[in-house]
């Protein structure tokens, strides 16, 4: 199993006070060859590595009719909807979810996030650490691990 490491992009400013646009962030894509409906857009702009102390953020759009692969996070995730209508799961819990819709999700608990809607869907994951490791169900290309780890805090 190969982990593959999640890194702010290198011109956002590196510390706590960095600001940015998310419609202006570039996005890494993801699927998953053995699932063609396991595809996203996402970005990791706030963890340890751009300053953050104790929190993260990952943003994502799923085209409509696409998901993300099944996963878990060694960190709480607070799920917001931005745009587009998800289809939450959180363990064996699941709930539609309109723009401002939220979900929490407990740490190691497994989740998915699918496109219930016709548009697409645009969120965001707040998380209770600014490093983690994220593990996924699918083996996720480009990358080809099942395993992303966002930086740690340096000690």
């Amino acid at each position: 199993m190969s982990v593959q490491p999640v890194t702010a992009p290198d011109e956002m400013l590196r510390d706590a006070t960095a600001a940015f646009q998310l419609d202006e962030l570039e996005l890494v894509e993801g699927w998953a060859e053995e699932d063609p409906s396991v595809r996203a857009r996402f970005g990791f702009p706030v963890t340890a590595a751009s300053g953050a102390a104790s929190t993260s953020l990952v943003y994502f759009e799923i085209e409509p009719g696409k998901k993300l692969s099944p996963h878990t996070h060694t960190a709480e995730e607070i799920l917001l909807v931005l745009d587009g209508t998800a289809h939450a799961i959180v363990g064996e819990t699941s709930r539609t979810l309109r723009q401002g819709g939220v979900a929490v999700i407990p740490a190691m608990v497994l989740h998915n996030v699918e496109n219930a809607g016709s548009s697409v869907l645009r969120a965001v994951g707040f998380f209770s650490a600014a490093g983690m490791v994220n593990s996924y169900e699918h083996l996720i290309m480009p990358m080809q691990t099942r395993v992303l780890v966002t930086p740690f805090p340096e000690q």
